[in-house]
């Protein structure tokens, strides 16, 4: 009767003694880590909204996950650069040679604080994001042109603008940090009297790397 009894319980006992083994040889998962320090490049597309041309991007980003939620919440604060420029052809009766063409130059030094979203929790291999920001462009126009072989100088203006950037891409474990790729969308109203522009606008297609920590 005692044996009976003592079976049931010396088995149960077993199992717990074998599964609280197990937990203790499991490795802790990693946390995911707090801080990001990327670097992103690529192309910069305005043609989506005004008559600026293709050029290049440069963006460096801190980023902090947020203490919750797994740190798939994180603020970032970040500083972009690119120069697209457009040049105009025209005919003037008053000019020598009859026509003129003229170049200008945007250059676009920006900041952002936003918010990114990871949609997986940070610490796996692959995790796609998304994120939304406010930025400040500090835009420099520099136009110069020439009629025929006489040039008519270069002129420049500067200007403040608010915009806002969204973006979406994804990271890759690799190393100490992630691969990163990402298409971005920046919205600039402008005012520029030398350009005429009221729209500078665009698209980016990026490729980076961020440090984890």
């Amino acid at each position: 009767m005692v044996t009976t009894l003592l079976r049931p319980m010396l088995f149960g006992a077993l199992l717990a003694s074998t599964a609280l083994a197990q937990e203790v040889a499991r490795p802790a998962e990693s946390p995911a880590p707090a801080f990001e320090v990327s670097l992103k490049a690529g192309v910069h597309l305005p043609q989506i909204a005004n008559p600026l041309t293709t050029s290049f991007d440069g963006v460096l980003k801190v980023g902090y996950g947020l203490p919750f939620l797994e740190r798939r919440l994180q603020v970032f604060l970040d500083l972009a650069y690119t120069q697209p420029q457009v040049t105009v052809t025209g005919a003037d009766a008053r000019v020598p040679g009859g026509t003129f063409t003229s170049t200008t130059i945007l250059r676009d030094l920006a900041t952002s604080l936003g918010l990114c979203f990871f949609i997986l929790e940070p610490a796996r291999a692959l995790v796609p994001y998304v994120s939304a920001g406010v930025r400040v462009h500090f835009l420099r126009a520099e136009t110069s042109g020439s009629a025929g072989t006489a040039p008519f100088g270069a002129w420049s203006e500067t200007d403040t603008r608010f915009g806002a950037v969204f973006a979406g891409g994804a990271g890759y474990r690799l190393g100490p940090g992630r691969v990163l790729g990402e298409l971005a969308f920046n919205i600039v109203p402008v005012d520029q009297r030398l350009t005429g522009l009221s729209n500078a606008s665009s698209m980016s297609l990026l490729l980076g790397y961020g440090l984890l920590f």
